[in-house]
């Protein structure tokens, strides 16, 4: 596989969860069979957090030389 395939295979599935996380709605709840939150702050942060290594990836996969300088793929690897 190559360098790029692997950043947007990674972004997104961060960015959907990220967008799952940040919507936080109840059926997601029971469908991944984990403790609902009361208050949805912490599951809200993290998609959020999701979501902006998504995008991070995504900029590290379309850039161009001498422009913005996404998170990378060993990065990636790291968070993951």
């Amino acid at each position: 596989m190559r360098r790029t395939t692997l950043l947007k295979a990674d972004a997104a599935i961060n960015l959907i969860l990220g967008i799952l996380l940040m919507a936080f709605p109840a059926k997601l709840v029971t469908v991944l069979a984990i403790p609902m939150a009361d208050p949805s702050f912490y599951p809200t942060i993290l998609g959020g957090v999701l979501f902006g290594i998504g995008l991070a990836l995504l900029i590290e996969c379309c850039r161009r030389p001498n422009r913005f300088i996404g998170l990378g793929l060993a990065g990636a690897v790291k968070i993951d």
